[in-house]
């Protein structure tokens, strides 16, 4: 498991069960994403800060337009994206981690994951089936906290986006010549959520970078956004995200015929499990043995399991 110069999206850097022990963070990239817990309040603090993820009658359903998004700014066609390629680095340390999200119509996502560090690589993937289910291949995943990969990758594009959409407002397929981003915000934060974490960056915080045109219906982007520590120090931080944007035509499907061997299968919605101090509610991606041999078998599972 490569260990990243920040926190990793599915990094335990502080987890806590009340606000009385809630304590300092210890490392890079302060994100001050809040662990939503069902019983309890607790905080964990994720890699990095950053649509993807939303509740929908009870469900953890990945239809980005339904993503929370800061105060005074509306959904556009930003997040309207369905293939989708984000790096996320660091302005003072080595390393990286990439993201590449396809979407399909139906709410399935695919989401490919590659972490470099000085010396080391890894990638796996994960598949989000029916906003229940998330097969994963290739990923380390902690133990009890295996949803803050997914987390990780839906925070990151969620806060890409809103820094995209506030320096580059409108259809991205309608861009015809580089735009330069230049923000400042000294009056509003700019928040993230999904269904089990959430966010906020307190302003001043700071967005620049260019957008530009990459062929048709494509758009590269790089962007660096700055923030402080909300803690005591006030240190300031940077993290760059650049990569591409698309909305194909038509869109990205995952085939009912794909193949799930050797996939790890977790079913996502409330947990319990125990401690010292006994309960914890949480929601999260539970891992089962179940096997199934495609993803129209896993459709079909989780079907029969809404009929109950």
């Amino acid at each position: 498991m490569i260990t990243p110069p920040w926190p990793r999206p599915n990094t335990r850097v502080q987890r806590t069960r009340t606000l009385a022990s809630l304590g300092a963070l210890t490392s890079f990239a302060r994100s001050p994403l809040t662990r939503r817990l069902l019983g309890a309040t607790r905080k964990v603090h994720l890699a990095l800060p950053a649509v993807l993820l939303a509740t929908l009658g009870g469900l953890y359903v990945s239809r980005i337009s339904e993503a929370q998004a800061s105060p005074g700014i509306a959904p556009s066609s930003w997040v309207a994206g369905n293939r989708i390629s984000l790096k996320v680095a660091s302005r003072d340390e080595p390393g990286s981690v990439t993201y590449g999200f396809l979407i399909a119509a139906n709410g399935d996502m695919q989401i490919d994951i590659t972490e470099h560090s000085a010396k080391e690589k890894s990638s796996g993937t994960i598949l989000l089936i029916s906003g229940r289910v998330m097969a994963t291949q290739g990923l380390k995943l902690e133990p009890g906290y295996e949803i803050d990969t997914l987390d990780g990758a839906g925070l990151s594009w969620q806060l890409a986006s809103q820094l995209l959409e506030r320096g580059a407002p409108g259809d991205p397929r309608g861009l015809k010549q580089p735009v330069q981003i230049d923000i400042l915000e000294k009056k509003d934060s700019i928040n993230v959520g999904t269904t089990s974490a959430s966010g906020s960056y307190p302003p001043p915080w700071t967005a620049k970078g260019t957008v530009n045109p990459a062929g048709v219906g494509r758009v590269g982007f790089d962007v660096a956004f700055g923030f402080r520590d909300p803690g005591a120090s006030q240190r300031t931080f940077e993290l760059r995200y650049s990569g591409t944007w698309e909305q194909l035509q038509p869109p990205p499907q995952i085939d009912d015929s794909r193949s799930l061997k050797n996939w790890t299968i977790h079913w996502i919605g409330p947990t319990r499990r125990s401690d010292a101090g006994g309960q914890i509610l949480d929601y999260g991606a539970s891992p089962t043995k179940d096997q199934y041999a495609t993803v129209g078998d896993l459709r079909k599972a989780v079907a029969k399991a809404d009929k109950k």
